[in-house]
């Protein structure tokens, strides 16, 4: 698995997993390969991508934190829905065959 603080991949013949919160505008893909693309609220999107700025952890959660951090919270707004409209716009229009689903869903119906 290669990993960055951008993506992580593991890449197979026919297949590859690749997690990333960016675009990677130099992306390419065996021809064999298609994608699931998991789409996820941009709401909650945002919200994450905050606890994980503030926290530098998947795992720690900034609880009362977050009350204090009110214009941080408004300026990184400003930004994050536009990245979060530009990581999926570029997705959706990559030529790479895909099938895509919502997160959400999957949470939903993990049982």
């Amino acid at each position: 698995m290669t990993q960055s603080l951008r993506y992580e991949v593991e890449e197979h013949a026919d297949s590859f997993a690749l997690k990333t919160h960016y675009p990677l505008w130099n992306f390419t893909h065996n021809k064999k390969q298609k994608c699931i693309l998991l789409a996820r609220n941009p709401f909650d999107c945002v919200i994450s991508y905050f606890n994980l700025e503030v926290t530098s952890s998947h795992s720690e959660d900034m609880g009362s934190l977050f009350k204090e951090l009110d214009l941080e919270w408004n300026e990184f707004t400003k930004t994050q829905f536009k990245e979060y409209a530009r990581l999926y716009s570029y997705w959706l229009k990559h030529p790479m065959p895909k099938h895509v689903t919502r997160f959400e869903d999957y949470i939903e119906n993990k049982k």
